[in-house]
């Protein structure tokens, strides 16, 4: 695809289009998220995606295959949360209002 074809969105619109892919793909990486927009024309560099995930409260989950995947907690269809109400991917211990994306 050639840079004349690419879609500039609006922030709310790429959030949008990553949670839409977060919950219809199985998305191990960054790298993979933003390949999967580029196919869609949507050109973003791994700093905006870190920053978007974080924003989105993304967490990984583990997938359908077995893998970790990442997730959009309170969305539907964005995989499973454990009875606690806490995404698969924090730390135990760490606290409540500080999640850990490490």
């Amino acid at each position: 695809m050639n840079d004349s074809a690419l879609t500039p969105l609006t922030k709310s619109a790429r959030l949008q289009l990553v949670i839409e892919l977060l919950q219809h793909e199985e998305v191990r990486s960054q790298v993979e998220l933003a390949d999967l927009l580029a196919e869609r024309g949507v050109q973003v560099t791994q700093a905006t995606l870190s920053r978007d995930l974080v924003e989105l409260d993304a967490v990984k989950v583990r997938g359908g295959s077995g893998g970790l995947v990442y997730a959009v907690p309170g969305r539907a269809g964005t995989g499973r949360r454990p009875p606690s109400g806490r995404p698969l991917a924090r730390k135990h211990g760490s606290p409540a209002c500080a999640p850990s994306f490490s």
